[in-house]
C-alpha cells in the first residue's frame, strides 16, 4: 500500500481555508445584522443637513473704490520696504461679505530671475504645508 505523506497536510490546509472562509462570512453577516456599516444616506430635505447639502453661492464681485485699492497697495509696499524682511515679495487679498475684493502685491516672486509677484503667485507655507498635505493624503 502506498501512503501519501502530504495527504494529512493537504487535508489540514484545506480545512483551515474552509474554516477561515466560513469565519469571515459569518463576521460579515453579523456586522450587517448589527448595523456596523452605515445605512445609505437619504437626501437632505430639512434642518442643517439641507443647508450643508446646498452650497451657498458667493456674491458677484462688486467694484472696489480705486482710492481704497491704491491706498492698500501703497501701505503693503511701504510696509515691506520698511521692514526689510527676508521675504523678497508678498501678496495680500481682502474679500468683503458684499463681494468686493482688494489685492495688493509687492516685491519679486523669484530673486534669481527678478520675476514680479502677481495676485496669482503661489507661495510656499514652509513647514505649515506638511500637515495640510498629510490631511489631504489621508482623505
Amino acid at each position: 500500500m502506498c501512503v501519501n505523506p502530504l495527504a494529512d497536510v493537504t487535508r489540514s490546509v484545506g480545512a483551515r481555508v474552509t474554516r477561515n472562509l466560513i469565519s469571515i462570512l459569518l463576521l460579515i453577516a453579523i456586522a450587517l445584522s448589527l448595523g456596523v456599516w452605515p445605512a445609505p444616506t437619504a437626501a437632505a430635505t430639512s434642518g442643517w443637513r439641507a443647508c450643508a447639502a446646498r452650497p451657498v453661492p458667493l456674491p458677484a464681485p462688486q467694484p472696489l473704490n480705486p482710492a481704497l485699492a491704491d491706498r492698500l497697495q501703497e501701505r503693503i509696499s511701504t510696509w515691506r520696504e520698511n521692514r526689510r524682511t527676508r521675504y523678497p515679495g508678498l501678496s495680500v487679498a481682502i474679500r468683503w461679505d458684499d463681494g468686493r475684493t482688494a489685492t495688493a502685491v509687492s516685491g519679486v516672486a523669484d530673486s534669481n530671475s527678478g520675476r514680479k509677484v502677481t495676485p496669482a503667485t503661489p507661495f510656499a507655507l514652509a513647514s505649515v504645508s506638511k500637515p495640510f498635505t498629510a490631511v489631504l493624503a489621508l482623505l
